[in-house]
């Protein structure tokens, strides 16, 4: 690399030997000014909101100064201090393992390398508003290569280059953009002029003219809910697994996990479709109509929102949405997804504890790091975001009279947020604070929501279901009472019935049991995994004893059983339904859900 100045930062990345699993980096740089220049691993990657340590599998750290070997310190878990003055060239390299197949890491083998920049680039501190350059020189016989940046070829007379070069505008850009290198399947569709690029990675039962149609459509019908593309390109890398799945989004592209013989079972592959809409829509809700924290990135610490139940909450909503928009479920098989969500978290003991803007606010802490008690004190707000997005379309549909919608807070927030046609124009856009979002959904729905947004977002008080539903004309029906359930889950383990979890409030606890005990029998019959059914068999006496072995004693646990509440919601599509031009307005939920349209 030459010609650097201390206005950049040039990258190189080597795999000599894919069988390892290690990238070789180097980074070039020219001291800013005189005393110490850092340079640090992230400790996070954006859109996955738990610190990985990604700087545990850094080794082989050395630094040149003007050429000459020089030792540098580092000075905590993910920083190395380089003393160095005002102009000196500075040449940085480093090994880093790669070998944890996920979205949110790298992988590297004798096939393919799944770069994410965030676990293999370090970033030089005081430096990451400046753009650079990034060279990868991959293995001789890899001829595939695809990345959200625009990568050419060193020498344009290589039909399949081993040595590619792109540049990059900023550090925020570079990891925004994974690299995926190997030999694999690729093809391409246009969404509103914009094109798109696949890469299916891995063996895999796909028909690809299928997937290709349905990816293409799914892709359209949310850019329909904004109505503006925001990329000039978009790329999709589909690693095909043996088990997993998960994905993670970013500025131009997404990173997808798929069962690799899953595309011929109808479940796992609308699951799939599912996935690509939610990170697509990513495009839009939180890579640039973002919270406030989220941007710029402090790589070195977590990055705190209370509004994670909209980036991703919502975004699960219209992930499920946009099934059904698309034709892929039935309206009623869209609300059973809808009420399933609401009955699970209903009757999930950590719903009374936690709030979402506190479930939002502890993600570092416990969405990513359940324990065995997790159900009892906290939730995902994924699930309850899903949920408020749906009241929330809901409640905006009936004060509008159908006339607004979610799309239409949206498409405020995309125009005053990202675009700041109203906030005078800010680069990469400005982000929005929780008092902005309810701003922008009172004028959208024309009345203050500020009580129901206090009561879903700050207590932990259920939801009036009943009454939004029926606002919508929709049949809602709740069933509440005392349950046969036990409120424990086991599992078969080495022969051994093993509690993993135990729920508070409820009749395991109350009658003594611990996660791990091994249940041996109930009122003196053998349990072989099946407590509820060797319950059943002896005739549910309310009186119970319970043999367990705990930590290789054995007891016995006396008590009574008694259940506890539970809650069971149910939602159908009203056939009487009146035809009028409520039912017939172009808004997200009430024309979908339209028997007469």
């Amino acid at each position: 690399m030459t010609n650097i100045d201390a206005q950049n930062v040039k990258y190189e990345i080597r795999i000599p030997n894919a069988k390892n699993h290690y990238a070789e980096v180097l980074i070039q740089t020219v001291a800013s000014e005189k005393g110490v220049t850092k340079i640090s691993m992230p400790v996070w990657t954006p859109g996955s909101y738990l610190v990985r340590e990604f700087a545990k599998n850094v080794e082989s750290v050395s630094c040149d100064l003007n050429s000459q070997p020089i030792a540098i310190d580092k000075i905590d878990k993910n920083t190395w201090a380089i003393p160095s003055k005002k102009g000196d060239k500075i040449s940085f390299r480093y090994k880093v393992y790669c070998f944890e197949l996920s979205v949110r890491t790298s992988f590297i083998d004798a096939d393919q390398a799944l770069l994410n920049m965030a676990s293999v680039l370090m970033f030089v501190e005081g430096k990451e508003k400046m753009p650079g350059q990034l060279t990868i020189v991959s293995p001789a016989g890899w001829m595939s290569s695809t990345s959200p940046l625009s990568f050419m070829s060193q020498d344009p007379m290589e039909s399949h280059p081993t040595e590619l070069f792109a540049e990059f505008e900023n550090y925020d850009e570079l990891v925004d953009s994974p690299i995926q290198l190997g030999n694999f399947q690729t093809f391409e569709f246009e969404v509103s002029n914009v094109k798109h690029r696949v890469a299916l990675v891995g063996k895999n039962n796909a028909n690809v003219e299928k997937l290709k149609l349905d990816m293409q459509h799914i892709c359209q019908t949310m850019t329909n809910i904004v109505g503006v593309h925001p990329c000039k390109s978009y790329t999709f890398i589909i690693q095909n697994v043996e088990a997993g799945g998960g994905g993670l989004e970013h500025k131009n592209g997404s990173t997808l996990m798929m069962s690799r013989f899953g595309y011929n079972n109808p479940s796992s592959y609308q699951g799939l479709l599912g996935l690509v809409a939610h990170e697509y829509f990513h495009l839009w809700n939180v890579k640039r109509i973002r919270p406030v924290a989220l941007g710029p990135f402090d790589y070195n610490n977590e990055n705190y929102t209370k509004s994670l139940w909209i980036a991703e909450g919502i975004t699960s909503y219209y992930d499920e949405l946009a099934l059904m928009r698309a034709g892929y479920v039935s309206r009623q098989d869209f609300l059973n997804t809808l009420v399933g969500y609401i009955n699970n978290h209903e009757n999930r003991a950590g719903s009374k504890i936690a709030t979402l803007h506190e479930m939002s606010w502890d993600a570092w802490i416990k969405e990513y790091r359940p324990s065995e008690n997790s159900k009892n004190n906290s939730y995902s707000y994924y699930s309850k975001g899903l949920i408020i997005g749906a009241l929330l379309d809901m409640t905006i549909s009936k004060a509008t009279n159908g006339k607004k919608s979610l799309d239409d807070v949206y498409k405020t927030l995309y125009n005053d947020f990202y675009l700041n046609t109203k906030k005078g124009k800010v680069k990469d856009g400005m982000g929005y604070t929780d008092e902005d979002f309810l701003n922008v959904c009172n004028k959208t729905a024309g009345v203050d929501l500020s009580a129901d947004f206090n009561k879903w977002l700050k207590s932990t008080e259920s939801p009036d279901y009943t009454s939004i539903f029926k606002n919508l004309e929709l049949d809602i029906k709740k069933v509440e009472g005392n349950k046969f359930n036990w409120g424990l889950n086991y599992e078969l383990s080495n022969g051994k019935t093993i509690v993993k979890y135990v729920r508070n409030p409820g009749p395991a606890l109350d009658l003594g049991l611990n996660v791990n005990d091994e249940i041996i029998a109930l009122n003196g019959v053998r349990v072989n995994n099946d407590l509820e059914a060797t319950w059943m068999k002896i005739g549910k006496s309310e009186s119970v004893e319970i043999l367990i072995n705990r930590g290789g004693l054995i007891r016995t646990l006396f008590g009574s059983f008694k259940g506890f509440n539970e809650i069971d919601y149910s939602i159908s599509l009203n056939v009487n339904q009146k035809t009028n031009d409520y039912w017939l307005t172009e808004g997200a939920v009430q024309k979908w859900l339209s028997v007469t349209k």
